[in-house]
């Protein structure tokens, strides 16, 4: 049994979050950056939200091992539209801030 192969040129893209000047890549593109942290927190925000509303013995497990020393207890969860959506804002936010500052810290610091 013979087989053929055959030469196959592959390109590769490059990289979404550096930006190119002169050929060389210069940092860290702020804003792709923050926008994709900020994409991530709001998932982890809404799985989080999908964990405490169907199983919040499991939340509250995961609580006590992250911040251990603090005592939480099981109660009942209520749901309020209001503060879901004010805490998946907010959730977001904060990642696109933190990524943001991140990124820039990061270019400033890799110049030197």
């Amino acid at each position: 049994m013979a087989v053929r192969l055959e030469q196959v040129e592959v390109q590769y893209a490059e990289p979404v979050l550096l930006r190119e000047t002169g050929g060389y890549a210069t940092g860290l593109s702020v804003t792709a950056m923050a926008n994709a942290v900020g994409i991530i927190a709001l998932a982890t925000y809404l799985v989080c939200a999908a964990i405490a509303y169907t199983s919040i013995e499991t939340l509250v497990g995961i609580g006590q091992l992250w911040f251990h020393g603090v005592a939480f207890t099981t109660t009942a969860l209520v749901f309020n539209p209001v503060t879901f959506v004010v805490g998946g804002v907010t959730m977001t936010a904060l990642g696109w801030i933190l990524a943001a500052a991140t990124s820039a810290l990061y270019n400033v610091l890799r110049r030197r």
